[in-house]
């Protein structure tokens, strides 16, 4: 690095102190700092086995997947596989199976106390069962490098162990079992009944070390010595002799076999952490962040079958919706956080039981609907399968559904919907626009094609706009609900789910089509559709502009405006991303509003957004992105947490199981970086008085981005750029120039408020904000004390200002001299009477050249008979009874009370990023204000007037009064300190002498 460091010419050594610190931390990434989380367990699981999301510890390596669950004198490691399904078209009976467990019975833990934790930057789950003077230890893992789950126990004191290695049975599967020179293997297949797709087979073994079982798997336990057990397991897909594969590997294993296995699977895992980290001070919620990542890193594996809704973790067969792909919405969600958390590799699997139903999709499209391209269901599984066929008899559709018409489009669901099959898109497009990786466009781009081809022929061209009939918004169905009675709910008409999806297909096929230089003769088509698609429905409400889901239909509940919701959010925001402040401000404006009544509608904590159905890895997200508080959805986040959730970490939803693992990872990577519309934001909703850092997390354009927040300034922004393409960033510091480095080099000089600058493939860049002029502040203090230490320091912490001090009445000489000159801002924080004319006439000539002054606090007290004073500031504290149009006034002031602070003006510069707040301060009551101000704050406290911030022109400058700020409670508070910067900076930036002002 030393070279780097020779060849830097930058002006001021502060830009080389940040660079300095970028490469310092980058030095310091080898911990991994998900290991400070894990998941404590107290209790044995209650939700083992399920149907759904199960609540015990859990391991997997994105195929095998561990759930342990009983108690610990009979411990039952369930293991699933995500390709071991019984391809069955209906549920349940079809969907994903089981294949079985390990048994293991320590009769002399009955009643033991039972403690557990998942390790999660291991991938591992260790647990301790104690009772009396006995204590046995569990360390089990599923190796990230083969189909093999290891399972090591000890004893303190010597005890016995039985163990039985189980398939499932029933479901018509077929079940062997036997031992082979002392490895046990038990099977289970599907195979030979009717309508079944595709042969499934299964083969676990196990084999023992450190100890002989006896005929019936019995194992003494020995004082301080390790067992341990080897379960392979191997499916058809993964080899065609599965049988033989699962019994011979386990016959091979031998403890040096075990040592490599371990150590291959820690540096799987460690690469996997290393691939992007977050840090944001909130321990609570980086907790279940690393944990939803773990997870999913347990759950998909690149290279092997896709999960489904329940992922690896079956522990019993018939799971909830069959545990298949469902297609509008629960298959595409879990993957949203691995792309900007980087983790591309455990995308690979997404898209082929996408394509491999394409065949069955057009088949769809035109015998059901007449058209050209592919026309999906809701639920598909691997290899062409479909799982969603209505039941196959009318008496068992009648019993299930209310109704016996079971041929209803041709006997599959599609539930009204025709936005299966474009759904999807979004996860290809979101890759797409992460890597820019040719070979993966051209394997998705007939899928897009083909989406293309469906959505040319079936939109209506009306009225000069295309329109979309007959797609609704929510799915449409018989069931026991309505008794059978659900076509008269049919006939949506524009559907914000539709008009966005379709929009964004077509704006992202052309975006690939030329990547790929392809069918150039269909994009002037396909222009014309996304610049003549329907907009979106915003109706009144209320008096304010509101989003509605359709724009017309025949259900009175979807006619209904609720405003930006989850179902709204997949065609607006995610995964369709047409929408957002930097797409269109004044639409946004209408989803932000929308977004802000979402407390309105809560009757407890956690139910904002409604997301404990289903939801929250689309709705915080979505909150974000239009801008909504980044500390409110924290809260709010924070809430749904405790209220639906896990002791494992897994956050639960009443309507779906991965899907939620995308929801905290999502939520906090578009706080700290987005890149929608291929513009890279650097913290673009982040609360900027809290610290907060992001390494390699993947922007549009193949960029990995990297950068630090402290103390309220963004320390560095640093990028790689995987594949040489044109990078176009937001300045990360408004107002100022920033120097670009390439691989150590100086480089460019930026300028403007955005940059845009090519980028070489493996390119290393770095920015760094240029110090040029640091503002050089006058602080005015007398006539009132005040705890000096703790002022001074809040004035230190503020940054990027110098200052020095001086006290009433020598400061109004120097006011009144040329050295003024020299200060770019004179904040004053006296309170102080005295003052001679020449001096006031000093005041007003600086006022006139637009010199920045900032009055705090009791400064509003100063000048008691100089009238022109008040009209300077923009209010008066009456000290005394006076008469005022009328009125006799006097103010008042009340010490140490809570004051709550609501922001009058969200989109001045003054208070940009703050959130309303509460503060421990000094309140002014009943003084006068001028009409001429332009409020900042408010309060609604009884002993305080009501505008306790503002701004006031006078002359040629715009001069700033923050009431707060009366003793170390306030000095200390983040949002104080926030808003005395921010006012400094924009004080200093707003006025200056050449300011023409009218």
């Amino acid at each position: 690095m030393n070279h780097i460091f020779r060849t830097i010419t930058i002006q001021g050594a502060c830009l080389l102190m940040a660079i300095l610190l970028c490469f310092l931390q980058e030095g310091n990434a080898q911990e991994i700092y998900a290991g400070g989380y894990k998941a404590v367990f107290t209790s044995p699981p209650g939700k083992v086995p399920t149907a759904k999301t199960p609540d015990g510890p859990l391991a997997g390596n994105g195929d095998i997947g561990l759930t342990l669950g009983g108690k610990p004198d009979k411990l039952l490691f369930y293991l699933g596989k995500n390709d071991f399904w019984r391809a069955y078209p209906v549920y349940p009976g079809g969907g994903i199976a089981l294949p079985g467990w390990l048994e293991m019975r320590i009769p002399a833990l009955s009643g033991a106390d039972y403690y557990a934790e998942q390790i999660q930057d291991k991938a591992e789950i260790a647990a301790r069962f104690k009772k009396d003077s006995l204590s046995v230890w569990v360390k089990t893992w599923v190796s990230a490098t083969a189909n093999t789950v290891v399972i090591e126990l000890g004893s303190d004191k010597a005890c016995s162990m039985n163990f039985a290695l189980k398939a499932a049975e029933g479901n018509t599967s077929v079940n062997a079992k036997g031992v082979d020179a002392g490895t046990y293997w038990v099977t289970r297949s599907f195979e030979n009944t009717p309508l079944l797709a595709w042969p499934s087979h299964v083969a676990m073994a196990v084999k023992v070390l450190g100890a002989k079982p006896d005929e019936h798997g019995a194992i003494a336990l020995k004082p301080n010595s390790k067992v341990t057990m080897v379960v392979t397991m191997y499916t058809n897909f993964d080899s065609k002799t599965w049988k033989q594969k699962a019994i011979s590997v386990a016959k091979a294993t031998t403890p040096a076999t075990v040592n490599q296995l371990r150590k291959d699977h820690y540096t799987w895992w460690e690469r996997f952490w290393k691939q992007s980290t977050v840090q944001i001070g909130d321990p609570f919620l980086e907790k279940y962040y690393y944990a939803s990542q773990y997870l999913f890193g347990a759950t998909s594996r690149g290279n092997k079958f896709a999960p489904g809704i329940w992922g690896p973790f079956i522990t019993k067969d018939s799971a909830a919706w069959g545990g298949d792909y469902h297609l509008n919405y629960n298959y595409q969600a879990p993957y949203w956080a691995a792309y900007s958390s980087n983790h591309i590799d455990e995308t690979d699997n997404f898209d082929k039981p996408l394509l491999d139903y394409m065949e069955s999709g057009k088949r769809h499209a035109k015998d059901l609907l007449g058209i050209g391209g592919i026309y999906y269901p809701v639920g598909i599984g691997p290899m062409g399968l479909v799982t969603t066929r209505w039941p196959l008899t009318p008496d068992e559709m009648e019993k299930r559904y209310a109704s016996r018409e079971n041929t209803i489009d041709g006997g599959y669901k599609f539930l009204g919907q025709k936005i299966n099959a474009v759904f999807s898109v979004g996860n290809m497009l979101m890759r797409f626009y992460s890597t820019y990786d040719a070979a993966y466009a051209r394997k998705v781009y007939p899928y897009m094609r083909e989406c293309a081809n469906f959505w040319e022929d079936y939109l209506k061209f009306e009225n000069g706009r295309y329109v979309i009939h007959m797609d609704h918004y929510n799915e449409v169905m018989p069931n026991l609900k309505n008794k059978g009675q659900w076509r008269q709910l049919l006939g949506d008409f524009n559907s914000t789910l539709s008009v966005g999806l379709v929009k964004m297909l077509f704006k992202g096929i052309i975006d690939v089509s030329r990547f790929l230089k392809v069918d150039a003769e269909r994009v002037q088509k396909w222009e014309h559709i996304v610049t003549h698609m329907s907009q979106f429905t915003v109706v009144e409400v209320d008096g304010h502009p509101s989003l509605k889901g359709v724009e017309s239909s025949p259900s009175p509940a979807q006619n209904r405006v609720e405003g930006l919701a989850r179902v709204s959010i997949h065609g607006l925001l995610l995964p369709a991303g047409v929408c957002g402040p930097k797409t269109d401000s004044a639409f946004n404006q209408v989803l932000l509003g929308d977004v802000s009544r979402w407390k309105d509608k809560m009757k407890a904590p956690g139910e904002w957004a409604n997301t404990l159905g289903n939801g929250i890895e689309t709705c915080f997200p979505a909150a974000v992105r239009v801008g909504y508080d980044a500390d409110e959805i924290m809260r709010q986040l924070t809430d749904r947490i405790k209220r639906q959730s896990l002791p494992n970490l897994w956050i639960t939803a009443e309507g779906g199981g991965i899907e939620t693992l995308a929801a905290v990872p999502l939520t906090i990577n578009e706080m700290m970086m987005q890149s929608y519309e291929g513009v890279v934001r650097i913290f673009p909703n982040w609360n900027k008085t809290k610290d907060a850092s992001f390494d390699q997390l993947r922007a549009y354009g193949a960029f990995l981005v990297s950068s630090r927040l402290e103390r309220g300034e963004i320390k560095y922004v640093k990028l790689l750029s995987e594949a040489g393409r044109p990078c176009l960033i937001e300045n990360p510091w408004p107002g100022h120039a920033v120097q670009l480095l390439r691989n150590g080099q100086k480089a460019e000089r930026l300028t403007g408020s955005t940059f845009s600058f090519p980028t070489g493939r493996g390119e290393r860049l770095e920015m760094a904000k240029i110090f040029t002029h640091k503002p050089h502040l006058l602080i005015i203090t007398g006539g009132h004390g005040f705890k000096k230490v703790p002022f001074y320091n809040m004035m230190d912490s503020l940054g990027n200002f110098s200052y020095d001090k001086i006290e009433q009445p020598k400061a109004n000489e120097l006011i009144a001299s040329p050295a003024v000159n020299k200060y770019d801002a004179l904040v004053f924080y006296d309170m102080n009477d005295s003052i001679t004319a020449s001096q006031k006439q000093a005041y007003l000539q600086l006022l006139q050249k637009g010199k920045a002054m900032i009055f705090l606090h009791h400064a509003l007290v100063s000048y008691q008979n100089w009238d022109t004073f008040q009209q300077i500031i923009g209010g008066k504290y009456y000290a005394k009874a006076t008469l005022v149009d009328g009125d006799t006034l006097k103010s008042s002031y009340q010490h140490d009370v809570v004051i709550p602070v609501k922001i009058e003006n969200r989109a001045h510069p003054v208070t940009t990023g703050l959130s309303d707040f509460e503060i421990f301060d000094e309140v002014y009551g009943n003084f006068g204000i001028q009409p001429t101000i332009r409020p900042l704050l408010s309060t609604t406290h009884p002993g305080s007037s009501k505008y306790i911030a503002w701004t006031n022109p006078f002359g040629r400058s715009e001069v700033l009064f923050i009431q707060l700020g009366h003793g170390p409670e306030a000095f200390g508070n983040p949002n104080y300190r926030q808003l005395l910067r921010q006012g400094i900076e924009w004080s200093i930036k707003n006025n200056s002498p050449t300011l023409n002002r009218k």
